[in-house]
């Protein structure tokens, strides 16, 4: 897991997104409380704020600190709220968040967030589930397993 510190300088172009994501819960929040309506938000219920209080900051805090994983997050989430817009029909919705995930294709975004490698995923997996291994104890069992194959 790599984080790179808000030190060593967000891109501007990546703040926009940021601050998308970070702005979503004052959005949430105001058009709950004035009964109105703007994009995704002031939906009926508190899914909107489980979506746009906690998810959406977290998305923005992991594109704020440059997290292995931001790009993702980011891809995943706007692709649910695109969804969602479908489902409400918010025109303002969709195309505000399919831009954004036309933004993250940008030549200059994808310096900032670089895409996951298949290899590192395989290698980060390999190592948790030795980890995993070595914490229940079976670490030894798994040394001395025999090989599966020839006779």
């Amino acid at each position: 897991m790599r984080f790179t510190s808000v030190d060593d300088g967000v891109n501007k172009k990546a703040l926009v997104l940021v601050l998308y994501f970070l702005s979503m819960p004052l959005a949430e929040v105001y058009c709950l409380a004035t009964g109105s309506a703007f994009l995704n938000f002031g939906s009926r219920g508190f899914r909107g704020l489980y979506i746009y209080g906690l998810a959406a900051p977290a998305v923005g805090y992991l594109l704020l600190t440059r997290h292995d994983r931001a790009r993702f997050a980011a891809y995943v989430f706007l692709t649910i709220d695109i969804y969602r817009g479908v489902r409400i029909w918010s025109l303002g919705a969709i195309v505000a968040n399919l831009f954004f995930v036309l933004y993250m294709q940008t030549s200059s975004m994808r310096t900032v967030y670089p895409v996951v490698k298949s290899e590192d995923v395989k290698a980060r997996m390999r190592r948790r589930k030795e980890a995993v291994m070595r914490f229940i104890g079976l670490e030894k069992e798994v040394d001395r397993a025999p090989e599966r194959g020839g006779h």
